[in-house]
């Protein structure tokens, strides 16, 4: 299984293990070349989500003519799919990998979700390439999952029984910089649309009316208590608001307001109770003002679970193959991402691996950086790492059990 370091137990590549990946974990030239093309065209044609249907399509018909058996659309969403390849007629163990395509309006591919696909097809390809070589039972699997940046795809998917067969998973995800590392735990995200109903008319007319009701009056009411109430929330709760619709004129009392609020946490019970204190201020703030409220709660994106074992192995053969990395774990994460619905049921990882350049996630210099050469070399590396990840769970049954294990700690704590 390779040495677990005491006190920090992380997870190393043996020796034999190393020269193996070094000398044997390649693809040929031209089906790299076929990868990274894949992932460019992705990148040049963008999609935003559920209306990826090219991209979708691409991919099916690359792992189809790869051998690869894929069903799609899967799980009653139309850009969906699931492509998997079963050696020695063992369907267990089953390890997937999730591609994500979706791009964002007017930026494109800004959180470089070109590259994401193109490391997990790419992972796949090695994989069964290795499988058949070495004669390794188990199963590989791709789950393409559309609409990561809107509604959340693998929410559906999660729902619909997308990991009912699924022993363990993980993805790679571009960032800026040169670095790979772990992802140390992604948020949960709620979000509630307050609205307020009053009385509208004039404002002129109403002034010295004690019976006239504004529902801004409410509004502000609630966003004055959230931010006192942010002194007494727990720290790795993030609550945030705005009132986008407070009225259209100062002498005109609204018939109608309504907010945002954002609720972001590592912990599933800080954010059912956080959401629980919004909905029962935004009540007290009606009780307040005379008037009556609708609270809407949506976004079901759970807390990713870190299954730290997976990203070591990850993170070794990055190493190995010349990536900086980094094996921190911990802190303080606000970002959110539906792969943490995927994470909730089975064991599972969202690993980082770096553009080369310098701007962040959801900038147009992202955009840039994830169609730099630099990038395609180092989703060519993100993929074999993910590779050699699932290899080492199909064929080693001591490190199955470690990552049961941490799983098991992670859903516990």
């Amino acid at each position: 299984m390779g040495e677990i370091v005491s006190g920090q137990n992380v997870v190393t590549l043996g020796e034999e293990e190393g020269k193996k990946i070094l000398e044997e974990y390649h693809l040929p030239a031209d089906k790299k070349e076929a990868v990274k093309a894949l992932a460019r065209w992705i990148w040049e044609n963008p999609e935003l989500g559920l209306e990826e249907h090219q991209a979708c399509q691409r991919q099916v018909d690359f792992l189809r003519g790869e051998g690869f058996s894929v069903t799609s659309p899967y799980c009653g969403l139309e850009t969906a799919y699931r492509a998997e390849f079963t050696n020695g007629g063992a369907v267990s163990p089953t390890f997937a990998f999730c591609a994500e395509y979706d791009a964002l309006p007017k930026l494109g591919h800004a959180c470089g979700h070109n590259l994401i696909a193109g490391s997990a097809v790419g992972a796949a390809l090695l994989a069964k390439q290795l499988m058949l070589r070495e004669s390794i039972p188990g199963r590989i699997v791709v789950l393409g999952c559309p609409a990561e940046e809107t509604s959340g795809g693998k929410i559906r998917m999660a729902d619909e029984g997308a990991l009912s067969d699924i022993d363990a998973l993980m993805m790679a995800h571009p960032v800026g910089g040169d670095v790979a590392s772990h992802d140390n735990g992604y948020a949960g995200l709620r979000t509630a649309k307050i609205y307020y109903y009053g009385s509208g008319g004039s404002g002129v007319a109403r002034c010295g009316n004690p019976n006239y009701v504004n529902p801004l009056d409410a509004q502000t009411l609630l966003y004055q208590a959230v931010a006192f109430r942010r002194h007494y929330t727990p720290s790795d709760v993030a609550l945030i608001g705005c009132i986008p619709d407070g009225g259209e004129r100062a002498n005109m009392i609204p018939v109608e307001t309504h907010s945002i609020y954002t609720i972001r946490s590592q912990s599933r019970k800080n954010l059912a109770e956080t959401a629980e204190m919004l909905r029962t201020m935004a009540d007290g703030a009606a009780l307040m003002t005379g008037t009556k409220v609708k609270f809407e709660l949506s976004g079901r994106y759970q807390p990713t679970l870190p299954v730290y074992s997976l990203g070591d192995v990850f993170l070794e053969t990055a190493k190995l193959l010349g990536m900086a990395t980094r094996h921190g774990r911990g802190g303080l994460n606000f970002a959110a991402t539906d792969f943490g619905n995927f994470a909730q049921l089975r064991p599972g990882v969202h690993v980082h691996f770096p553009t080369g350049g310098k701007a962040s996630p959801h900038t147009e210099g992202f955009t840039e950086s994830a169609n730099a050469d630099v990038a395609y070399e180092n989703m060519r590396i993100a993929s074999t790492a993910m590779a050699s990840t699932a290899l080492k769970y199909l064929r080693d049954s001591s490190f199955r059990r470690l990552v049961a294990e941490q799983f098991k700690a992670a859903k516990e704590a």
